[in-house]
Order: C-alpha cells, then sequence, then structure tokens
C-alpha cells in the first residue's frame, strides 16, 4: 500500500527551527552559568603567562619593592571581572565582557596604590593606573629617575632626583586599549570560542 503524504517543506523547516529555538531559549541559563564557571580559568592562564614580572631597571623606576606580589594579585581579581550575556537573537548570541575599559574595580585595590615616606615627606604612588592608562605622559614634575644604591632607595637600585619629568618606562607603559594586560589576552579568541562551542554542545541537547 502506498501512501502520500502531503507535506509542505517550508512548513517542516519552520516547525524544527521553532523547535531548535525553544531548546536554545531554555538552554540560555545553563549556557551562561558555565561559561561563568570556566571562563575564569581560561583568563587567568592567559594573563599570568602574558604578563611577566617586573624587573631590573624598571623595577628599580616604579618604585614598588613588591610590586610582582601586588601583580598576582590583580592578575586574580582581573580574572574574574567579565561580564557574560547569552540573548536569544536569531538562535544565540553571546555577549562578553572582559576587564572594563575603565579599570575602576582594579584601581580601587590595596594593591594598586602604594604609600611611601622619603626624606622628601610622603605620598602615593598610583603606579597601576600609570602603567595602564598614562602611556608616555608625564607622571612626576620636576623629577627624573637615577640609578643608584642609595639607602633612600625603596627597590635598591635608584632614587628620584632633581631634573624635568618623569614617567613610566617604554616596557612598562600602556593605553586604556592596549596595556600589558590586554597584551597578555591577544590570541584569546580561539580558545574561548572553542570553550563556547564545547558549551553549547553540551549545554543544548
Amino acid at each position: 500500500m502506498n501512501i502520500k503524504l502531503n507535506i509542505n517543506q517550508k512548513e517542516l523547516e519552520k516547525a524544527i527551527l521553532n523547535e531548535v529555538k525553544k531548546k536554545v531559549v531554555s538552554s540560555i541559563p545553563r549556557v551562561a552559568s558555565s561559561i561563568n564557571n570556566q571562563l575564569p580559568a581560561l583568563i587567568k592562564r592567559y594573563l599570568t603567562a602574558g604578563v611577566a614580572p617586573i624587573t631590573g631597571n624598571d623595577f628599580y623606576e616604579i618604585g614598588v619593592p613588591d610590586v610582582n606580589e601586588r601583580l598576582v594579585e590583580i592578575i586574580d581579581v582581573a580574572s574574574r571581572s567579565f561580564k557574560v550575556e547569552v540573548i536569544p537573537a536569531n538562535l544565540l548570541k553571546i555577549k562578553l565582557g572582559i576587564l572594563d575599559t575603565d579599570y575602576s574595580y582594579l584601581f580601587d585595590l590595596p594593591e594598586a596604590y602604594f604609600a611611601y615616606t622619603s626624606k622628601n615627606g610622603n605620598g602615593i604612588l598610583k603606579w597601576l593606573e600609570w602603567i595602564l592608562l598614562e602611556g608616555n605622559s608625564p607622571i612626576v614634575d620636576g623629577f627624573d629617575f637615577k640609578l643608584s644604591n642609595s639607602r633612600f632607595s625603596r627597590t635598591g637600585g635608584g632614587v628620584m632626583v632633581n631634573g624635568n619629568t618623569w614617567n613610566v618606562p617604554p616596557s612598562l607603559q600602556g593605553t586604556r586599549e592596549d596595556n600589558l594586560l590586554t597584551r597578555a589576552l591577544l590570541g584569546l579568541e580561539k580558545d574561548l570560542e572553542s570553550l563556547i562551542k564545547q558549551v553549547l554542545n553540551t549545554s543544548i541537547k
């Protein structure tokens, strides 16, 4: 017996697509939660590998004796500071924001500034803000850095002396969009894409 079914191809495709959309929408909370849970480790791996310790003359100039220990904490916070938004749009749209470019959540950390006392008085070094935002702008007017093993050196390798202006050493200079943190994340897109595909494959079934 031959049975002939009258099936409208376009209607069938539309029905299948609607079912897929329903499945996607119902999976959105799981997708967002899974990405949120896995992304910090991925970002931290990139930041840890990509942000080199501050050493040599750069270390002496920045003037913060424990700057590298501070960087470890800053990297840990930065790796957990992101936004994930999964939106139904056609099938799925994922909006991911990493390292909000005002960096206020990092500058509020106690590790981001250093209070000092010197023979010339007290002050605050906003060292993280300098290296993330200030580029080659003048930071300290009326002084230059001089290599020295003076007992007045906080880092054991240099002091500030009367001069013109001091700015961040070239290798540490950064701007809002291009600094040691953003540069460390170059190449993240490929691993991030793989992570998202993996999450979608396991969440939408």
